[in-house]
């Protein structure tokens, strides 16, 4: 498969050490592979298909693939990846912008109980998702 990087995917990596350059290449090139790559890659859960990739517990790559082409559109440090998306991306869309909400509610029940049950509610792109109780 062919490799396109973003520029400003191109202008992080050269902001970095000699060291860490020579990393991210040899991860970069094993996209060439893609879906046989190796190395820690996840497809995240995105409307149209996306992947991440892990770089040394130091940096999160994200890419699509399209046709015969790997087109790496961001990276940025695994911290800032995991604050800005959590751990996997969970919304449909393509920017992932979920919100998500957990109480605990008592609810009584027929014999006048007031248990505690956990409630998290989850929105995405304005819009209510799931409600899961219990």
């Amino acid at each position: 498969m062919r490799i396109e990087i973003e520029e400003n995917v191109r202008a992080f990596i050269r902001e970095r050490p000699e060291k860490d350059r020579r990393v991210i290449g040899e991860h970069i090139e094993r996209l060439s592979e893609h879906p046989n790559a190796l190395g820690n890659i996840k497809r995240l859960k995105t409307r149209k298909p996306r992947w991440r990739m892990h770089i040394s517990s130091k940096f999160t790559l994200f890419y699509y693939v399209d046709d015969n082409t790997v087109y790496i559109d961001h990276i940025m440090s695994q911290e800032l990846a995991h604050k800005k998306y959590g751990k996997i991306w969970e919304s449909p869309y393509d920017l992932p912008v979920p919100i998500k909400w957990e109480y605990h509610v008592r609810l009584q029940d027929h014999c006048g109980e007031t248990p505690l049950f956990p409630l998290s509610i989850h929105l995405q792109k304005n819009v209510l998702s799931t409600v899961h109780l219990g």
